[in-house]
């Protein structure tokens, strides 16, 4: 690979490992934080449910506007700057309503993120010959190193869990200037929306249902964990053990579950993920609960590159961002607004265990109707 390619490599993996660092810290431990803080978990479940809710429009707006400008750079920048910014709120919050008010101003930038830097990534990795898969590594090795940290080494869930995250946060938007992969300006014809055609509607319908199962164990992980009087060392070893068969997952992932389909590798991240809920719903050990997290590399990792293998594949690169922005609106935006509202009222009517079968059980639809994407439309994973 040519050193100028190389180059061009690292802020894109500087702006994976921050932002996942942060959002090791705030998935599994913002909602507990938020429990010390005095408020319910249906409170939690409301307040976490405001990113996802933004999520269904601002990237929309961030991405269609990077496209047809192709300014993937600069939108990038403005994202990581907004969310830091808006995160800094959280630390004036007191009470529900202000907490609501700092996560919107957070949402509002935060969730075009990834789709930003997930199109920059692919057009940068084409050029490189390089695989997307090893550069999202980063991301997963920061979210592991900052997860176990916390979880290892702050036993109260204080405002650390506030300002990591926010430091965190300004180091990916400093890596973000640094960025200088062009995606070309669309033409006229090229300036629609993606095509929604069959596999697209699947994929999106399973896609959204799976992230609606997951929410469980990313919104309610820490309130399970200290319900079952368990120290909060279980909540950042089952975060940081599950990102690291992430990890496992994405560097085997060319010379393995490349072969199969992306359709034959959706159904087994689905699969692997009901099994996981079912155990967790059984799960009372510390051990138990964090072993279960081996099956994440399932759960996001083999999801997530099949998920975006399919996009790459069938989306054309002028229209990549605006693709990425309809994926990320309604898996984790739609997906996740129901996911969150719903865990969070599930744990007070179901608890734990009860709230973990349902998702088992979701998990199992969503296998089955990524199984319907016709066959011609499918390419290797």
């Amino acid at each position: 690979m040519p050193v100028r390619s190389l180059r061009a490599l690292v802020p894109l993996a500087g702006v994976y490992g921050a932002y996942f660092a942060a959002t090791g810290v705030t998935l599994p431990f913002l909602p507990g934080y938020l429990q010390e803080e005095g408020l319910s978990p249906t409170e939690i479940g409301l307040l976490l449910a405001i990113q996802p809710a933004f999520g269904m429009f601002a990237p929309a707006f961030f991405c269609s506007w990077a496209d047809r400008r192709s300014a993937h750079n600069r939108s990038l920048i403005l994202a990581c700057v907004g969310a830091a910014l808006g995160f800094s709120t959280l630390l004036l919050a007191d009470g529900f309503a202000t907490y609501a008010l700092a996560m919107a101003a957070y949402a509002l930038f935060v969730t075009s993120i990834v789709p930003l830097i997930d199109s920059l990534t692919l057009e940068a990795v084409r050029e490189a010959g390089a695989s997307y898969s090893h550069l999202r590594i980063f991301g997963s090795f920061g979210f592991v190193v900052a997860s176990l940290s916390v979880g290892f080494f702050v036993p109260k869930l204080d405002r650390v869990v506030l300002l990591v995250p926010l430091l965190l946060m300004i180091g990916a938007a400093v890596f973000a200037t640094f960025i200088r992969t062009r995606i070309a300006r669309p033409t006229i014809p090229d300036a629609i929306s993606p095509r929604l055609s069959a596999g697209l509607f699947y994929l999106l319908a399973a896609s959204a249902l799976h992230w609606i199962a997951c929410a469980p164990f990313h919104g309610s992980l820490a309130l399970y964990v200290r319900a079952l009087e368990l120290p909060t060392w279980v909540v950042g070893g089952a975060a940081g053990l599950g990102v690291a068969a992430e990890i496992v997952v994405m560097t085997a992932y060319p010379r393995t579950l490349q072969r199969l389909s992306e359709r034959a590798v959706l159904g087994l991240a689905f699969a692997g993920s009901a099994l996981r809920w079912l155990g967790m719903s059984v799960a009372t050990s510390a051990l138990a609960i964090v072993g279960l997290s081996l099956l994440h590399g399932l759960t996001f990792g083999a999801f997530y590159i099949a998920a975006l293998s399919f996009l790459a594949r069938t989306i054309p690169p002028e229209r990549r961002a605006r693709g990425q922005g309809l994926f990320g609106a309604v898996t984790f935006g739609a997906g996740g607004l129901i996911g969150y509202a719903v865990s969070g009222v599930g744990f007070d009517a179901l608890g734990g265990p009860g709230l973990f079968a349902v998702a088992a059980g979701a998990e199992v639809v969503a296998a089955l109707i990524v199984l319907r994407i016709p066959t011609l439309e499918m390419g290797r994973a």
